[in-house]
């Protein structure tokens, strides 16, 4: 079964880069995402048109969201943990927070649509 993967490329969250790859969590679903330096370029550029094109539409700063959807990608085959705040309570020594290892299903993405998924706003 596929899924829909989606990235904003300015709103998800840079966790790393290695080399030609960078790796996102977007900040309201429970994946990573990884694509090249290229392809991330021109997902910004694409979503800097959106942007221009809404503006110019409605006359004013306008467009929000802004999701690509993964074309091409495929599931890697092992998890990524990812370190992550969990509220508990506070002993004195944790100040309330604790870290935990998160695993969260890996997308390889090769290539999104290159349609920006901009709403008016």
């Amino acid at each position: 079964m596929e899924e829909n993967i989606y990235l904003n490329p300015l709103e998800d969250r840079i966790i790393g880069v290695v080399e030609n790859e960078i790796y996102f969590k977007p900040e309201h679903r429970d994946y990573i995402i990884v694509t090249t330096e290229n392809e991330y370029l021109k997902l910004v550029k694409e979503y800097i048109n959106s942007k221009r094109d809404f503006c110019k539409r409605y006359n004013h700063f306008c467009g929000v969201f802004g999701e690509f959807t993964a074309k091409k990608y495929k599931r890697a085959k092992e998890d990524f943990k990812l370190n992550e705040p969990f509220d508990v309570e506070d002993d004195g020594i944790n100040d309330g927070l604790e870290m935990r290892a998160v695993p969260y299903p890996v997308y390889l993405v090769y290539e999104f649509e290159m349609d920006c998924d901009m709403e008016h706003g």
